[in-house]
């Protein structure tokens, strides 16, 4: 049985470029997109608000956003209402468990 991996779309139109995880199989509720360095994102600072903010137009708010103060180490903050904007816990990774909460984190030179 042949079994296939993830494919991604890259979207350069406009001022915000983004990649678009597909997984296998098709969307199954579950929806990735890396948003790629940019003016618009270096306008931002690093701030998830602000990010938020301005890709809204292209990309609009679904629910709340769980964008945890980044420290390098092992913990991991569930994404829930408690713990979105303006709540930063400080966390290097978001658990999505939860319909209608959105995850961001910030990445340089890793990747997960």
């Amino acid at each position: 049985m042949k079994i296939s991996g993830p494919s991604y779309r890259f979207s350069g139109e406009g001022e915000i470029p983004s990649l678009a995880l597909i997984p296998p199989g098709g969307n199954k509720g579950h929806f990735i997109r890396l948003f790629l360095r940019s003016p618009v994102m270096d306008r931002a600072g690093g701030e998830p608000a602000l990010s938020r903010e301005f890709i809204s137009g292209d990309f609009p708010v679904t629910g709340p956003l769980t964008a945890p103060r980044q420290v390098h180490g092992t913990e991991i903050v569930m994404a829930a209402e408690n713990t979105s904007l303006p709540q930063r816990p400080s966390a290097d990774g978001v658990l999505l468990e939860e319909a209608g909460i959105e995850g961001s984190l910030r990445f340089a030179d890793c990747f997960p």
